[in-house]
């Protein structure tokens, strides 16, 4: 614990030994002095600014972007952001410089559920199936002179139209 209450009820910042008069002092110092790096959520102090930015970045109790340094109240939140500011891997927790960057890790690590056709990642094996032979289907339906390979095994990148 950071601080404590001493008997005369005054908040007391025992690394600087610094006595204030209500909590919300207390707190305005411990999260603007150059002295601390506290974690209000988890009353931790780090030696560095780089620790607090590591802990929050790690700790299942902080949803927190690192590239933006923003918090997000829960973890859907800073999904949304994730999907919507940068390019993210999701299975893998891996931000990537561009979208070309993305997708080569997603047809290089997610290779079963990757369509290189429509450059999506799909939630399974199945589901890229289902949705590529459906495609495939409407496809055909406009043009029955086109050949398509079967889907047997089915890789987007072997699949020609």
């Amino acid at each position: 614990m950071v601080w404590h209450v001493d008997y005369y009820g005054s908040h007391v910042c025992e690394p600087c030994d610094r006595s204030f008069n209500n909590y919300s002092a207390l707190m305005q110092h411990l999260n603007r002095s150059s002295s601390h790096n506290y974690c209000e959520g988890c009353d931790r102090d780090f030696s560095t600014y780089g620790g607090l930015t590591q802990h929050y970045a790690n700790s299942s109790r902080h949803d927190y972007c690192q590239s933006c340094g923003e918090h997000f109240d829960d973890s859907d939140d800073l999904n949304c952001h994730m999907d919507d500011y940068h390019w993210w891997c999701r299975d893998c927790n891996k931000i990537f410089g561009n979208e070309a960057a993305l997708q080569a890790h997603q047809s290089q690590f997610h290779a079963d559920r990757y369509c290189k056709i429509c450059e999506r990642l799909f939630t399974s094996a199945s589901v890229l199936r289902s949705v590529c032979i459906g495609f495939v289907a409407i496809l055909l339906s406009a043009n029955p002179s086109l050949s398509i390979p079967s889907f047997n095994r089915h890789s987007p990148s072997t699949v020609s139209i």
